[in-house]
C-alpha cells in the first residue's frame, strides 16, 4: 500500500511543481479521494496527504483542502486491490457523500461569483 501512495504522491507532487507558477497567481481549492470503512469521514488531511504535499498546496495559497471518502473499485484489477475489496465490509467499501461534495463545489462557486445552475444535467 506504501508504493501505491508514493505512486499518487508523486504525481499529484508533479503536478504541483509544474503548474506552480499559474496556481499561485489563481485561487485554487484541493480536495482528496481515499480512505474507505468506518470512520472514512473523520480522518485528518495529513493522515491521508504526505505532509510534503500539504505544505506545497498551502506555500501556493489553496484555498482549502478538503478529504472526501473514497470507494474501492468494483472490478478489482490487481491482487492487492481484490484483497482490500474482500477485506473490506460492503457498507463501507463506498464513502462518497455527494450532498457533501456538492456543496463544497457550490461554496466555491459562490466565492468566485458563480450564477447557481437551474438546473444540472446528468
Amino acid at each position: 500500500m506504501k508504493n501505491m501512495l508514493v505512486a499518487y504522491a508523486s504525481k499529484r507532487d508533479g503536478f504541483l511543481r509544474r503548474h506552480a507558477d499559474g496556481l499561485s497567481r489563481l485561487p485554487f481549492w484541493v480536495f482528496s479521494s481515499g480512505p474507505v470503512g468506518e470512520g472514512a469521514g473523520t480522518l485528518e488531511p495529513a493522515w491521508t496527504e504526505p505532509p510534503r504535499i500539504l505544505d506545497r498546496i498551502e506555500r501556493l495559497g489553496a484555498r482549502e483542502h478538503v478529504v472526501f471518502g473514497g470507494r474501492l473499485p468494483v472490478q478489482a484489477k490487481n491482487p492487492f486491490e481484490r484483497s482490500l475489496v474482500e477485506r473490506t465490509p460492503r457498507q463501507y467499501r463506498d464513502r462518497r457523500d455527494w450532498r457533501e461534495i456538492r456543496a463544497w463545489a457550490a461554496g466555491i462557486a459562490s466565492e468566485l461569483g458563480a450564477r447557481r445552475p437551474t438546473s444540472i444535467a446528468g
